[in-house]
């Protein structure tokens, strides 16, 4: 299953040098083929990391069914995290990893 993915990510790290890459909307986002799944990507400077919202869409109607929200402090955890969400994405809607912290907004 080929997922429709779109990223302006940076290749390094956030740092001073590429901060202001990072503050870009829509840092990654993407769908899976049929548009059940699909996920976004965020830099916070006052969280110091990556908000990524995951959800999944009722097809029929067109609503949200679940979503979730992970902080991730590393480029590297939140590129693991969407490679995971790609592999098994009902697991990661409802499985809580340690590596993971909910975030609360």
């Amino acid at each position: 299953m080929t997922w429709h993915i779109q990223s302006i990510l940076p290749n390094q790290e956030p740092n001073l040098k590429n901060m202001n890459a990072y503050l870009q909307t829509n840092l990654i986002h993407g769908s899976s083929p049929d548009a059940q799944f699909i996920f976004d990507a965020i830099y916070s400077i006052d969280l110091e990391g990556f908000v990524l919202t995951l959800m999944q869409v009722d097809n029929e109607m067109g609503f949200i069914e679940k979503e979730k929200r992970l902080l991730l402090k590393t480029r590297a955890e939140l590129l693991e995290a969407i490679e995971n969400y790609q592999i098994n994405p009902l697991l990661m809607l409802t499985d809580e990893h340690e590596h993971m912290e909910i975030y609360r907004g």
